[in-house]
């Protein structure tokens, strides 16, 4: 695929993502308040426990999806039908396999749910092992078929899927809705949405089939021992990359259940619903990149490597550093307007979200080269660092619980401890591996951005409180308006004369610009 026809394909998947983020976030802000006023918080709190206990789950996934859709970049570009046939049958067995596996899992681990959920909760557990296994059943479906949406996302049409993701969470949101207002039964909520996604799933399949129907056909090629090898090399490494990851995002809410209440955890899923609007919104963008520049680099042409690496970086810190701001400024009045002031967190508490934010999406970029060239074990000791950062997320995240009052805030200080283990680490990855450049020349570029980012946070906040009002919904345009002025007038002064600066530029102009016929 051309340069052009690359950036034509990323536009196409941002702008959907960017669209779908906002369709499914509003309707998403409009059924939590209505779950909350037609059901309890307790209900809400035990939602997104249920989440996190199948994401647990979803570790069975083995990393297999990252690590097959990296090896389909290069038969796709190059048009070779007979190895991407033979890539998605082996898909197809793996998931599968890992669909049994995680119904089995699931099943065993039911008797510790108790241990979980902790001893608050009022709700009868003849009625939460029924909502468990909703849950797990959705996700045995969705494992089902997921296999051939990837080759969608594989193609850099991931627009496709976004699509009808989007579409699905719109006829899914409102007949739960309608089921919150008309029934109040939380049994039916579930149940909609997993005959809903079923069917988006089944949807998709078929399309997949008519974008590339030799799929279907009989396989005519084995699959190398060499691919092989690298495949369960790059799995090995991804399942320790997932469990380290669900150790440090994935536990909160086991530990706010377990050691707060299962209240606590419906509070902080609402700021984690502005969270994913902020993130899915913007910093998804990387995410739907990775596909391009596996093109890219597929096609051979790395002259121009690293400089497009650095331009992404700084893409990567304009959105992440925006993003962190607005969060940190107006979260709290964004969640006081919308559900009320018993489910606000302190501001020490919503500083530790906005800083692990900033920590998770600054790596975007690196993640994006890294996930390209399937970077996932360089060194057999490499998968075990993201371990250690799960590891020390876990044992920081005890030891603040006990030691400090606010056991909330030890859970989430945990997390910004763990954060310094992939920040040297995954740079480190891409840098040693496939720009062959030593680490300082990362980390110059990434103290640089975070000094200007936090100068322009501090701007934001201090302004912020001189301007502050008693109406909630003033606070938020206010906010979203002084960190839209600030960052860009501040950034505009630090970067205007930067080559990186000029890249989006002309990037940006290059979209408004309206091509001649």
């Amino acid at each position: 695929m051309s340069q052009d026809g690359r950036k034509i394909s990323v536009i196409k998947n941002v702008v959907a993502q960017m669209f779908s983020a906002v369709i499914q976030t509003v309707l998403g802000f409009v059924a939590r308040k209505i779950f909350v006023v037609y059901l309890t918080a307790e209900l809400l709190g035990l939602n997104g426990l249920m989440t996190s206990i199948i994401g647990m789950l979803s570790i069975a996934e083995l990393g297999v999806g990252e690590a097959i859709n990296y090896s389909l970049y290069k038969p796709l570009a190059n048009g070779d039908k007979e190895q991407v046939n033979a890539i998605m049958k082996l898909y197809k067995k793996l998931y599968l396999g890992i669909a049994g596996a995680i119904i089995v899992i699931g099943l065993a681990i039911t008797p510790f749910l108790k241990v979980v959920i902790g001893p608050d909760v009022t709700l009868p557990f003849s009625y939460i092992y029924k909502i468990y296994f909703i849950f797990l059943f959705d996700t045995f479906l969705s494992y089902c078929l997921a296999y051939s949406r990837n080759i969608i996302t594989a193609d850099q049409k991931d627009y496709i899927v976004t699509n009808a993701d989007s579409i699905t969470q719109i006829i899914t949101t409102i007949f739960q809705i309608a089921v919150l207002i008309f029934t109040r039964n939380y049994i039916l909520y579930l149940v909609i949405k997993l005959v809903i996604a079923f069917g988006r799933n089944i949807i998709l399949h078929f399309v997949s089939i008519k974008m590339h129907p030799y799929i279907k056909e009989k396989q005519t090629k084995k699959l190398s021992k060499e691919y092989l090898k690298e495949l369960i090399d790059n799995v090995k490494a991804l399942f320790v990359t997932k469990v380290s990851y669900f150790i440090v995002s994935g536990t909160d809410n086991m530990l706010l259940s377990s050691f707060v209440s299962i209240t606590s955890v419906a509070i902080y899923a609402n700021y984690l619903t502005i969270l994913n609007l902020i993130n899915k919104t913007f910093n998804t963008i990387f995410d739907k990149a990775k596909a391009g520049v596996g093109n890219f680099i597929a096609q051979g042409d790395n002259s121009y490597l690293y400089q497009l690496f650095k331009n992404i970086f700084f893409i990567n810190f304009i959105f992440t550093s925006f993003t962190t701001i607005g969060i940190y400024v107006v979260a709290n009045p964004v969640i006081e307007l919308w559900m009320g002031k018993s489910f606000l967190l302190s501001g020490s508490i919503v500083f530790l979200l906005a800083f692990n934010n900033y920590s998770r999406f600054i790596l975007q970029a690196c993640e994006c080269f890294r996930g390209a060239m399937g970077l996932y074990s360089p060194r057999p000791f490499v998968k075990y660092i993201a371990l250690l950062e799960g590891v020390i997320n876990l044992v920081a995240s005890l030891a603040f619980i006990f030691i400090l009052e606010d056991r909330i805030l030890g859970v989430f200080l945990g997390t910004s401890i763990s954060t310094v283990v992939s920040t040297i680490a995954v740079p480190w990855i891409v840098y040693k591996f496939l720009f062959k450049r030593p680490l300082h020349e990362f980390f110059a570029i990434y103290f640089k951005y975070m000094l200007i980012g936090g100068i322009a946070l501090l701007l934001c906040k201090v302004c912020s409180m001189f301007i502050y009002t008693e109406n909630q919904l003033l606070n938020i345009f206010i906010g979203i308006i002084l960190c839209t002025v600030i960052v860009g007038v501040f950034y505009l002064i630090s970067f205007y004369k930067t080559d990186e600066f000029k890249y989006v530029k002309s990037l940006v102009l290059g979209i408004l610009k309206p091509k001649k016929v």
